[in-house]
């Protein structure tokens, strides 16, 4: 089936309602469900394209569906073109981790220095509900990393130390950003 023709009857939604939600909204802390192609809640297509241009917009690298408050099993990352994922889960890692530092749209300014696998297998569908497996090393291996935590209610602070945090927000802060240590652990 081609689902990037209107084959389901949803309603199209414009693209304008869909801002980045804030930072203590809990659908950045609640993991999605697994989408349903049979029966999905927004057209896949739609989905993709409301992410792809709202990754672009905000000049981002990766931006999961819970990060415009939408609970849905879903994010792109930056490519040409945009890349969609749909259910993805990681099935393999490296066992070589490197620490780079990361950044997130859903938390602006804050860098953290995040441990992640150099090498990932991921299994996922593409927005037309082909499920597939690929291999991702490097920088893109680390941005696919952070969506997937998102979409499993999981933020980058959470894989950082307190310690670290701290020392995070007190540099962010002097930039004029205005985290407080509770922002991140208030839940």
């Amino acid at each position: 089936m081609n689902v990037s023709e209107n084959t389901f009857n949803i309603p199209q939604i414009s693209n304008e309602q869909y801002e980045l939600v804030e930072s203590s909204n809990p659908v950045l802390h609640t993991a999605t469900e697994k989408f349903n192609f049979s029966d999905p809640p927004i057209h896949p297509v739609e989905l993709y394209n409301i992410l792809g241009n709202k990754l672009r917009e905000h000049d981002g690298l990766g931006l999961a569906a819970p990060q415009l408050g939408l609970p849905y099993n879903f994010f792109v990352i930056r490519s040409d073109p945009v890349q969609g994922f749909f259910n993805a889960n990681v099935v393999d890692t490296s066992e070589e981790e490197v620490i780079l530092e990361e950044g997130c749209l859903s938390y602006p300014g804050l860098v953290l220095k995040v441990k992640r696998p150099k090498l990932i297998r991921i299994r996922f569908s593409d927005p037309e509900g082909n499920t597939k497996t690929a291999k991702y090393q490097d920088f893109t291996a680390r941005i696919i990393q952070h969506e997937i935590d998102h979409i499993n209610g999981i933020v980058f602070s959470d894989r950082v130390s307190r310690l670290s945090l701290e020392m995070a927000i007190k540099k962010t802060n002097k930039k004029g950003y205005h985290y407080k240590i509770g922002d991140f652990y208030a839940r």
